[in-house]
């Protein structure tokens, strides 16, 4: 009896080694994204709703809990496969909205992004691509049209502005001609005859508030270079 429990419990415990080399064989490893770090992640963990790979999402292709991961496997097995996918540059494109780039994160999210719902497991989402992809197109056609409209004021514009300077640069020249010939001696001449008139008047208004005969003679004969050394 002792023989027979010693030998169950050997066979035992061989199994439970050969069960756990094979969870150690069968484990699943990836980084953990922090200083090239890599860990063992146990089968339990596969597929329970948390991220443990955040590089790859390896442990969770099930879920959407590594949806924002690199080259996360749940993509391919979500999504429409007309569908835009590329694990280098981290985005989703829509079929027939090539300018609409979604991050990993809002694929198959639940919430329908692209028109068409390619985004989202098929039967998820319904397809409006014709009533967005209209109205695109008229948003883009009243772009289009007010560029042309502002186009065409700006050249006019430009055009007026071109006449304008022409106009303006014709006159200067004339400006530029009429000062040349006039004569510059003519208003230093003139200037000095007015400083002469002030200086006389101002001599005559001194002679008439002179107090005294004394003070009348000797400003008597004076001359203007005299008067002016005095009186400026």
């Amino acid at each position: 009896m002792r023989f027979r429990i010693s030998v169950g419990s050997w066979a035992l415990s061989a199994a439970l080694l050969c069960w756990a080399d094979a969870q150690h064989v069968s484990a699943l490893q990836c980084a953990t994204g922090w200083n090239q770090q890599v860990q063992e992640i146990p089968q339990d963990w596969i597929n329970d709703g948390y991220c443990d790979c955040p590089l790859d999402g390896a442990d969770e292709p099930g879920t959407d809990a590594c949806s924002g991961s690199h080259a996360w496997p749940g993509i391919h097995s979500t999504v429409t496969e007309d569908a835009s996918f590329s694990s280098s540059s981290l985005t989703f494109q829509c079929p027939q909205q090539p300018a609409l780039q979604l991050p990993l994160s809002r694929v198959a999210d639940g919430i329908c992004d692209c028109c068409d719902g390619a985004d989202e497991p098929d039967g998820v989402c319904e397809d409006i691509c014709e009533e967005v992809l209209r109205a695109e197109r008229e948003a883009r056609a009243k772009v289009e049209e007010a560029f042309k409209i502002g186009h065409n004021k700006r050249k006019h514009e430009l055009f007026a502005f071109k006449k304008l300077r022409e106009e303006k640069m014709k006159e200067i020249e004339s400006l530029e001609q009429e000062l040349s010939e006039l004569d510059t001696e003519a208003p230093v001449q003139k200037a000095n005859e007015i400083k002469l008139q002030y200086l006389t008047t101002r001599m005559e208004a001194a002679k008439q508030v002179a107090a005294s005969a004394e003070s009348a003679n000797l400003l008597n004969g004076l001359t203007s270079t005299e008067l002016r050394s005095k009186f400026s």
